[in-house]
């Protein structure tokens, strides 16, 4: 979706921002992570919890995932606003704080993701300020800086401006990208908006009929899988066999399941966990597997067509 530069007063900063005031338990954080992924968190600070209040907006904050375990976010600042911080610190903001991942629904290739990242980290090498009034969130001039000063463009544009939302935003149109593609035309973006726009999912892979694959699940992680399930069979079977765990295994149409909102799960703690849908609706349908236990799942999984 393409906005306007202009927003309006945000009543304070992106650093402090899905569902009004829901609990972290409302949010599912998924994995793995690949440089260019949108991140979101929950800092609980007071700007935050104001965010949350008036801009009925948590997640209250957006960075972007540069790999090798860094992010570069904009926040409250003036001269280094976008800055890179650890992904570890970025996660551990606020009381069960990070609230997962997203990117585009369409992926991008490797060159967008490559494309994304160095958006981001040009930024955070050279001077910025903060947009706190939220009126020029995915660009703006601070300092001495305005369009067609040379000493200001960086290889991208002339932008030193910016607020959490906006950057990251900005970075994916640059790439050719949309984040919030389908949402409503609105003054300002929110990080709630952004990252529940039908534009952004999150990170899955794709099972075939018949062919197993193996991972590990992180501690209270979800690894998130999508089936297409042709017309006509008599039966869906997705089955875990768990080597170290407990991994649980949940199965949804049409869309992700959740801890909440599922088809069929097999929570057992067991070895072995298995999901049968007779008749299956043909489509799309989406499977989760959720580590609880204190360290990695380690488990193979696997989906069968009964014909």
């Amino acid at each position: 979706m393409t906005r306007r530069a202009g927003g309006g007063f945000w009543l304070g900063a992106c650093l402090l921002v899905l569902g009004g005031c829901a609990s972290a338990s409302a949010f599912e954080v998924a994995e793995p992570l690949e440089r260019g992924d949108l991140l979101y968190s929950f800092t609980g600070s007071p700007f935050c919890k104001a965010i949350v209040f008036f801009a009925d907006s948590d997640p209250c904050h957006t960075g972007v995932f540069v790999g090798n375990g860094m992010v570069v976010e904009a926040t409250l600042g003036y001269g280094e606003a976008v800055r890179w911080v650890p992904l570890a610190e970025f996660e551990a903001r606020g009381p069960a704080g990070f609230r997962g991942s997203r990117t585009t629904r369409t992926g991008p290739t490797a060159a967008q993701r490559d494309q994304i990242v160095a958006y981001v980290a040009t930024k955070a090498a050279r001077f910025t300020t903060y947009d706190f009034l939220h009126n020029n969130q995915k660009g703006g001039y601070g300092g001495l800086c305005f369009d067609g000063n040379p000493w200001c463009w960086d290889g991208f544009d002339y932008f030193n401006e910016f607020d959490c939302v906006g950057l990251a935003e900005r970075a994916y149109e640059v790439a050719g990208l949309d984040p919030s593609a389908g949402l409503v035309e609105n003054p300002l973006l929110t990080p709630r908006e952004q990252f529940e726009s039908p534009g952004v999912t999150q990170p899955w892979t794709r099972l075939f009929n018949n062919i197993s694959l193996s991972d590990t699940a992180g501690p209270d992680r979800w690894k998130y899988y999508v089936v297409e399930v042709p017309p006509g069979l008599a039966s869906l079977n997705v089955s875990l066999s768990v080597s170290a765990g407990p991994v649980g295994l949940y199965l949804r149409r049409g869309t992700f399941p959740t801890g909440a909102a599922y088809d069929c799960r097999s929570v057992q703690g067991a070895a072995a966990e298995q999901c049968t849908i007779s008749a299956p609706a043909a489509g799309t349908w989406g499977v989760g597997l959720h580590g609880s236990g204190g360290g990695n799942g380690t488990y193979s999984i696997l989906a069968v067509f009964a014909p």
